[in-house]
């Protein structure tokens, strides 16, 4: 088990614009300069720049909040901490990332990890879980396992942010529910940030709040009844047109569904609140173009053990997910890591202490969908109703489904996994496609 300090890494890979001997600076404040007057940024290579100007436009504009000079600039990392950076780090709808992957790569003691802050000792009730979870990874039970882990374990990851992104983890990161390693990534960042666009920084950073869209965040104290679960649906009196003419086609083509999708993209909206494990919300929150919020994870946390200590035998819990082959040590052994995070909360802080939550704790989050995320085989549905999904993701997909269907009939046959085209794109097909290929 590694302490939080021993194990955060970041690696700044690359910023950018560049352009010939033109940086970052030069590049945004040029560019805003040229939405004015006529010119090239091959004149200002050719001709140079000057740096008082520039100085000026990212003084003037970049901290009155002209978002687009800060939305332009990207820079590139490689994040190494615990799961919590996957948690956090991954919501924001601009970004992009490649995140290691705890369904292929089995997690051991090595690879736990707890913050400074915590005593030496604490994680005492790992060692049964680590039990629990390598049986499962044996029998080859890899999404089930994995739920009953920590938040404190390793992840590493790519990813791509914005300069407005890391102006908006700098203010995140200030927040007394964060947890500190937030802060040291955003630091780290920070470094190659200022390295690569001194002026840019120093005004952006100058601002009093951040020009970001909303992220869903997992790590603040937030109401008990702040997001509610239940169905609500709204479509236009066009939208069965576009349906019914889609249903006249035989064997429509990928581009054909594509093309639904973007006809009816704005002609339905689906507010849904789904209820899953911490785990599953990590994959849900990555079809980022949906809005979405979520509840604490400090609220899930405190309902879970509250539930776990009033549970009757042979009674199944609503606020802990608990896996078809689950053993009858499972349960206590979540007890026991929601025991040992509700004593260190009296003791130490809730940030620190929220990485013996285990992934099994369910959360609610609410989702705003749209015509894509309906009805595009690489949408919401078409990619988390394939047989390679988590099972419990699966599952609430399909239950969604059949509740949009149930309002909106004209639905019927349409949602569906990604081979709804007749086409499989996985290594190896599980033979579902062959229900559509006859369809």
């Amino acid at each position: 088990m590694k302490k939080v300090s021993e194990s955060v890494k970041v690696v700044g890979l690359d910023a950018g614009p560049i352009y010939k001997n033109l940086g970052i600076d030069d590049i945004v404040a040029i560019s805003g300069l040229y939405t004015m007057k006529m010119g090239t940024l091959e004149d200002c290579a050719s001709e140079g720049v000057d740096r008082k100007q520039v100085e000026v436009i990212h003084k003037e504009s970049t901290k009155r909040g002209h978002a687009s000079l800060t939305t332009t600039p990207a820079f590139f990392f490689e994040l190494e901490g615990s799961r919590v950076i996957d948690l956090y780090g991954s919501t924001f709808p601009f970004g992009s990332y490649i995140i290691f992957s705890s369904r292929r790569i089995q997690v051991d003691d090595n690879r736990l990890i707890m913050p400074d802050g915590l005593p030496a000792g604490t994680g005492g009730s790992l060692k049964k879980v680590l039990g629990i979870y390598n049986r499962m990874w044996d029998a080859d039970q890899k999404d089930q396992g994995r739920k009953v882990l920590p938040l404190g374990f390793y992840s590493r990851g790519f990813f791509k942010f914005s300069a407005e992104d890391l102006i908006a983890i700098t203010r995140d990161a200030g927040n007394p529910a964060m947890p500190l390693e937030i802060g040291l990534v955003s630091e780290g960042m920070n470094r190659f940030f200022e390295a690569n666009a001194p002026s840019l920084f120093r005004t952006a950073m100058e601002r009093e709040s951040s020009l970001a869209y909303h992220h869903p965040n997992l790590f603040h104290e937030g109401r008990s009844r702040e997001i509610e679960e239940g169905l609500d649906v709204w479509k236009s009196r066009h939208f069965d047109d576009y349906v019914r003419e889609f249903k006249e086609k035989k064997r429509p083509t990928g581009d054909a569904w594509k093309q639904l999708a973007v006809n009816v993209l704005d002609l339905i909206m689906v507010r849904t609140g789904l209820t899953s494990s911490i785990a599953v919300w990590n994959e849900l929150k990555r079809h980022r173009t949906a809005v979405q919020k979520v509840e604490s994870v400090y609220l899930a946390a405190d309902r879970a053990f509250d539930e776990l200590n009033s549970l009757g035998k042979g009674e199944v819990p609503k606020w802990i997910h608990t896996p078809p082959s689950a053993g009858d040590d499972y349960l206590p052994a979540v007890l026991d890591m929601l025991g040992e995070y509700h004593g260190l909360c009296d003791r130490f802080e809730k940030r620190d202490a929220v990485y013996l939550v285990p992934h099994s704790v369910k959360v609610t989050g609410a989702y705003v969908l749209n015509g894509f995320h309906l009805l595009d085989p690489f949408g919401l549905i078409g990619v988390r109703d394939c047989t390679t999904s988590d099972y419990e993701v699966q599952a609430i997909v399909r239950e969604l489904s059949g509740e949009i269907v149930n309002q909106v009939p004209a639905l019927d046959g349409l949602l569906g996994p990604k081979c709804k085209t007749g086409v499989c794109p996985e290594r190896q097909s599980c033979g579902r496609v062959e229900k559509y290929k006859r369809d």
